[in-house]
């Protein structure tokens, strides 16, 4: 997209601010659909740009084609239509002396027709079973406007994302080289700048409107960052004395913008090479906690996992009810006190444990083990709280290992 609009430097410097863009990287570990959406998102940028240069159909067909794509993996990838009704606008504007002949050659039912094929075609039962859809689509909308964590923790996704979930998923340098790329094309290249800002701009307000603020939900912007830094460096450059050699200057440059996130990427990958804590201490409980025992996992999530389906289970498992304070299975108090307590302790709202179970295992309870997954309290370290990610975000200070430190209690005799 890059090289397309504004030449190779611009095309290669975004390429490898994407490659080493630690939100980027960090989720194209998993299975998640921001990611794909984001592939297609791109892709269909990509088609839309080529559409805005050259007008061949097959560029319209195949954007529409890619956008029914990206908008079929996550349905908010519809904001697509933003960029297309741009190219479309500006269009029409230059044969505005002519309607005929603009409407003759508009793109816009090509682009339409390619989109709703692919759409419907992949997603039959958004349609046919319609009522189901628009049931679960109202408990979705219910469900962002809420929020998965009470609303003061983290705010409206607005105010999160651009302090939050893009500048540790960036840098602080890419993300205002971004801006500032963003806010030069507008003055110099307008209608590119309407073409690639239309929809991160729009996907930003409308992903930010609700308190379901997972840092994924950003993947989609990420690139356009990326092209706009690009962007900015390039011209930058390109106002360089002659004498100063501009491939060496691009490069370092581009170094410097860059390395807070390649850093994250480096520490982030390390981490995740290390074995997680709780498969170390799911190891310890095997090796020394008999079969049989009753066991109680603190906290509400991320928990250790001692069973493997389909083999009977080893261990029987009773839950702590924080409201009622006391030890329960299957939501019925318990006569005897499980033989052992599995607490873990992170930075993330998960891990909290209740006092009155900390004095619990102060007077009922002894240490019999503990696993360090680092320093993870340490000054700097932020974590992504709502997708409960037991890694840190950014900061990366005196962590060793993915996973919460961990302690296991067992009963006194």
């Amino acid at each position: 997209i890059g090289r397309t609009l504004f030449g190779r430097t611009a095309g290669l410097v975004s390429a490898f601010f994407l490659a080493l863009a630690f939100l980027h990287v960090r989720d194209s570990h998993y299975g998640t659909t921001d990611v794909p959406m984001t592939f297609f998102v791109m892709a269909a940028t990509l088609a839309l740009v080529r559409m805005y240069r050259t007008r061949a159909p097959s560029d319209a067909w195949l954007a529409g084609v890619l956008a029914g794509c990206a908008s079929a993996t996550k349905y908010n990838a519809v904001l697509l239509v933003l960029p297309m009704m741009v190219v479309e606008g500006v269009h029409a504007w230059t044969h505005r002396g002519d309607l005929k002949g603009a409407l003759r050659e508009t793109h816009v039912f090509r682009w339409g027709l390619g989109f709703t094929l692919l759409f419907v075609g992949t997603n039959p039962y958004l349609f046919l079973d319609y009522q189901s859809a628009l049931r679960d689509l109202h408990m979705l909308q219910q469900s962002t406007m809420a929020g998965m964590t009470p609303q003061e923790l983290l705010g409206r996704g607005w105010w999160y994302h651009l302090p939050f979930s893009l500048r540790y998923g960036v840098g602080a340098p890419l993300l205002g080289a971004g801006v500032c790329g963003l806010a030069w094309m507008a003055y110099r290249a307008p209608v590119p700048a309407l073409v690639l800002g239309s929809f991160p701009v729009a996907y930003y307000l409308a992903v930010g409107a609700g308190y379901n603020v997972f840092v994924r939900y950003m993947m989609p912007v990420v690139p356009f960052v990326c092209v706009f830094a690009g962007y900015g460096v390039a011209e930058l450059v390109a106002r360089l004395p002659r004498t100063v050699p501009r491939g060496l200057a691009a490069a370092a440059l581009s170094l410097l913008i860059v390395a807070p996130s390649a850093h994250s990427v480096v520490r982030f990958n390390t981490i995740l090479a290390a074995e997680d804590s709780r498969l170390v201490a799911g190891r310890w409980m095997h090796e020394n906690v008999p079969a049989g025992s009753t066991i109680c996992m603190a906290g509400n999530y991320g928990h250790l996992q001692l069973e493997r389906a389909p083999a009977p289970p080893k261990y029987q498992y009773v839950q702590y009810d924080r409201r009622a304070e006391r030890f329960v299975v299957r939501g019925q108090p318990v006569a005897e006190m499980p033989e052992w307590v599995v607490v873990q302790r992170s930075p993330l709202p998960y891990s909290d444990l209740s006092p009155v179970l900390q004095r619990v295992l102060d007077t009922e309870y002894m240490l019999a083990h503990t696993v360090r997954a680092g320093a993870l309290f340490q000054r700097g370290n932020v974590y992504d709280v709502q997708d409960a990610f037991y890694a840190p975000y950014g900061g990366f200070r005196g962590v060793e290992r993915a996973g919460p430190n961990l302690e296991i209690y067992a009963r006194r005799q």
